[in-house]
Formats: C-alpha cells, structure tokens, sequence
C-alpha cells in the first residue's frame, strides 16, 4: 500500500497531538530558530554535521518535532513513505522524552552508545510501519545491518553500530515472522489508520 499525499499530511497534521507533540520546520516559522540553536550544539559536541542535522534528518525536543520537509510534500531526502516512517520514528522519542525528561537528553548528548541504544528503540516503531506499508527486503541480520548503519551519520562507533545491530536483528525477526504488532506502538497503529488500513 503506497500512502497518498493527503495520507502523510493527515497523519502530520492529527498525529502529534494526540502524543502532546507540535511539529516545526527548521528552515521557517518557529522552528528555524531552534533548529540552528541544536544544531550548533550537535556540531560542537561532534554528534552530527550541520548539513546531515538540517537537511537529512528530523529531530525532537521534547513535545516539538523539527522536521526538513513539508509532510506530504517530496523532499530530497524524504519520499511519502520515509515521512510517515519518520513520524513514528520521533513519535518514540517524544515518549523518550516524556518518560525520562533530564537524562535521556543528556545521555543522548554525551554517550554513544545510548544515543545508539535510543535510536534503536525509534527505530523499531518505523521499521515495524514500514514492513506494513511496503515490505521489508532482506535477512532479518541485512536489514538490521542497514538500518544501524545509519549511525554513522549520528557520530556512533562500529561498537555502538554493532550494538544496534544486535538489538534490531530480533526485532527485525520477529516482525518478518509477523510476531510484531502495531498494537505495541500506538503512532504505527494511528498512522495505519490515518491511511485507512488500520
């Protein structure tokens, strides 16, 4: 199933405040400010380039979600299926935050391996709404191959890239396997509905 337009800005539009959440562009608006606020901090502390921050990835604080892109819109970076992947993606860490508001942004910040560790437990609410919509191609050790390699634009190690391999592998498994439900990840269950597949 290939999500529509007005899908993706549907889900953008209804999906974040029902998590508390707003969403913001970092190149306009109220987001632009805050956007090259964090990414001066993220450059500075080596976590990730200027241009992979602004342009290649979406990033959020606390209840705001700063995104490259207008939903439904094509981006660069982002098709209609990467921007509702995304949206469940930073769904999780609105919750990461909610649940541990001073040190998951601190440990995000300082340690590696615990920004490899958060990114992983995203990750897996994406990867789950991806193999919905379209279905995953590979081994469960391939696809968790590919998708901790993308780490290294987030300044982790091989070690911390093998750690997430290692914690996405059976994730990975299991959602192949149809062991996974979007019952456990309530955006992956919201955004299906949104593109009336639920």
């Amino acid at each position: 199933m290939t999500p529509t337009a007005d899908q993706v800005r549907r889900a953008w539009a209804s999906l974040p405040g029902m998590f508390g959440a707003i969403v913001l562009n970092k190149h306009s608006g109220l987001g632009a400010v805050p956007a090259q606020a964090v990414a001066k901090v993220l450059v500075t502390l080596g976590v990730m380039s200027n241009e992979d921050f602004l342009n290649k990835t979406a990033t959020t604080l606390y209840g705001a979600i700063l995104v490259p892109f207008v939903p439904g819109t094509i981006h660069a970076y982002f098709n209609l299926v990467s921007q509702l992947t995304t949206l469940a993606h930073e769904l999780e860490h609105v919750v990461q935050f909610r649940e541990h508001p001073l040190g998951f942004p601190f440990e995000y910040l300082v340690d590696s391996r615990q920004r490899a560790i958060a990114e992983v437990d995203a990750m897996k609410p994406a990867l789950l709404l991806r193999h919905q919509i379209e279905p995953l191609k590979g081994s469960p050790a391939e696809v968790a191959a590919r998708y901790a390699a993308k780490l290294s634009t987030y300044r982790c190690d091989e070690d911390d890239i093998e750690t997430a391999k290692s914690l996405l592998t059976p994730f990975v498994t299991s959602v192949l396997a149809g062991a996974e439900t979007s019952r456990r990840y309530p955006q992956v269950a919201a955004i299906l509905d949104a593109m009336g597949a639920a």
